[in-house]
């Protein structure tokens, strides 16, 4: 069972639970992976962890799974899926094994796969979907050829669903030690003549619960009934404002949601007490943010106890926005990377286009180092929201102003830039384009 990973799409939450954790409908989804082997007749699992690896085997030793003997093997340094199955070696004799990743949801009868095993004793058979996926596998007449298709989501391609019935041959295509993926080891396998084969199934179901999104689908998916009354899981311990509505929601335990609130396609964070309108994760700054955006807050004097976090989703080249919220305040935290070159000129513009006239956020704190800022916080409504529902001179008069800045913008924006030799992106222009 492979619960080593960092969780890096459900970031910040998994800062706080590792997604194994994580519950769909109340139960982690590692503890629904473990039953799911133990009724295949499992005595014995191997749980493998490194991020989070403290709660998980806290968790292990507080839930025993009857019938089942869990063992886990703790890597200091993440190995991958091969690199974890060679530090795990002694835990395997010379029977087949079932390997999983511990953030898939999935139900579905074993035998075919056995089946196909027992018939054609192959190095492996995995369970592939023929929808779901980015489907990247390509098969022919059951045997997989090719991992790494150039015609992804074509005819005849596949996604590889986590699971796989595994033989023990496979150690000899893992290299000793260090890091290491099994695809890899598949294809090096494929070359010796080992032969891999692909299963689909009628029957059965599968996710991948590793974004947001996904996990808020795998609640509606597995239990169809919810839909009706707006998909909501939440925590007996949770508290809902009078007034309040959910819908496409997981409240964690000890969460609190203000009266009135509306809160749509989001996880809310536990003991997190958010009100207004909510999505995507919302949770404790303390609990969500790392050392240097802790940093950064406190630097505007916050209460980090009192303050929440809610992540923005993706907008904007290699960076990432995170609004923050403590009591009337609220400010947006952006990190970013430098595989795109504007995004370190981002704070020195800003500060120039505010002296020149422009009305732009204010930069409240700048770290280049971690490559962090903190700006001011303008609001969700944009100005085609209120095009929608202003009388049409008052838009006008919107149009005007923002006409006006653009204006100055380009004409005394461009010609001081120039002028203080001020470090310029090239223009948008068909060369460019």
């Amino acid at each position: 069972m492979l619960a080593a990973g960092f969780g890096t799409r459900m970031l910040p939450l998994s800062r706080e639970i590792p997604k194994p954790l994580l519950p769909l409908w109340g139960k982690p989804v590692l503890l629904h992976a473990l039953e799911l082997m133990r009724d295949w007749g499992v005595k014995d699992a191997m749980v493998n962890c490194h991020h989070g690896a403290g709660g998980i085997m806290e968790f292990l030793r507080r839930n025993p799974v009857r019938g089942l003997r869990v063992n886990i093997s703790f890597e200091p340094a993440i190995l991958g899926t091969g690199g974890g199955l060679r530090r795990a070696e002694w835990f395997f004799d010379d029977q087949p094994f079932w390997l999983l990743n511990a953030d898939v949801v999935a139900r579905l009868d074993p035998q075919p796969l056995v089946n196909l095993f027992d018939s054609k004793k192959p190095l492996a058979v995995l369970w592939m979907h023929p929808d779901r996926g980015p489907r990247t596998v390509e098969m022919k007449n059951g045997l997989i050829t090719n991992f790494e298709s150039r015609k992804p989501r074509s005819e005849g391609t596949y996604t590889f669903t986590g699971l796989h019935l595994v033989s023990p041959r496979i150690l000899k295509f893992l290299p000793a030690e260090g890091f290491a993926g099994i695809i890899p080891a598949y294809q090096r396998a494929q070359k010796k003549g080992e032969r891999i084969f692909g299963v689909t199934l009628k029957t059965g179901y599968w996710a991948d619960i590793g974004s947001p999104r996904q996990y808020l689908d795998a609640h509606a998916e597995t239990r169809p009934a919810a839909r009706r009354f707006g998909n909501v899981a939440v925590d007996p311990s949770a508290v809902i404002g009078h007034g309040a509505r959910l819908r496409n929601v997981v409240v964690l335990e000890g969460a609190n949601i203000a009266p009135g609130s509306r809160v749509e396609n989001a996880v809310i964070g536990r003991d997190t007490q958010a009100g207004g309108t909510l999505s995507n994760i919302v949770m404790r700054a303390d609990r969500g943010l790392d050392p240097a955006e802790i940093a950064a807050v406190q630097k505007l004097g916050w209460r980090m106890n009192d303050t929440v976090l809610q992540t923005l989703g993706a907008r904007g080249s290699a960076r990432s926005f995170t609004r923050l919220r403590q009591d009337a305040q609220s400010a947006i935290l952006i990190r970013y990377s430098l595989d795109r070159e504007e995004n370190g000129l981002y704070a020195d513009h800003a500060r120039f286009l505010e002296k020149i006239g422009v009305r732009v956020p204010r930069i409240l704190f700048h770290s280049p180092a971690d490559r962090l800022l903190l700006i001011e916080d303008f609001g969700d409504e944009s100005l085609q929201d209120l095009a929608t529902r202003e009388d049409p001179e008052t838009v006008r008069q919107m149009y005007q102003k923002v006409l006006q800045a653009i204006l100055v913008l380009h004409e005394k924006g461009t010609r001081t830039a120039l002028r203080g030799k001020i470090r310029l992106t090239p223009a948008f222009s068909p060369a460019l384009y």
